[in-house]
């Protein structure tokens, strides 16, 4: 899937005239980070618990992805959450707590 992906994306790259090259090489360690994390591990790692773990239940924890990026976000970029941030996170949170509870 991920090579399907990957070409796809080069194709529509070249499509659009877009450049491979030209970036810095701080750019290209973070396309390599957020290739290997995102993509390789988070991914991956979803689709590994389908395996072994109900499909809503490993949906309701992707729900709570962007609730977790929020914390690295904060340390890396400076980046605090403001109170929509904080107030929707927390309904993520208690929501995923009360549907798993249930199951």
């Amino acid at each position: 899937m991920y090579g399907i992906a990957s070409l796809i994306l080069i194709l529509l790259a070249l499509v659009l005239g877009k450049p491979f090259t030209g970036y810095s090489t701080e750019d290209f360690l973070i396309f390599l980070a957020l290739a290997i994390g995102p993509s390789c591990f988070g991914h991956t790692s979803y689709n590994y618990a389908l395996k072994h773990l109900k499909a809503h239940g490993v949906l309701i924890a992707i729900l709570g992805e962007p609730v977790g990026a929020t914390l690295p976000a904060w340390i890396a970029l400076k980046e605090p959450p403001n109170i929509q941030v904080i107030l929707g996170g927390s309904l993520v949170i208690i929501g995923s707590i009360l549907a798993l509870r249930e199951e």
